[in-house]
């Protein structure tokens, strides 16, 4: 079974999306949130899945890793992002 973590934190709006009824984080910040827990590969392939299925676009990606000076994983992230360019 995959392992779940429930964090508590007090987010932007545009960081939280409804998913069935649970207020989750969205795919932008999850993603930028795991850059900081993966491996760099496994931060990659997650961005290019993420990608891949619709739920964010590079343009978003790249937008946030501008705006987003906040976050503790924003250089992990913008290093993930290296990989796309």
């Amino acid at each position: 079974m995959p392992e779940i973590r429930i964090k508590f934190a007090h987010l932007p709006p545009e960081d939280v999306v409804i998913v069935r009824g649970f207020r989750v984080t969205s795919p932008t910040r999850t993603l930028i949130d795991l850059a900081g827990e993966l491996r760099h590969d496994e931060a990659v392939r997650v961005t290019r899945q993420a990608i891949a299925r619709g739920l964010v676009s590079l343009d978003e990606l790249r937008r946030a890793a501008e705006v987003r000076t906040d976050l503790e994983s924003i250089d992990s992230f913008r290093q993930v992002l290296r990989d796309f360019e």
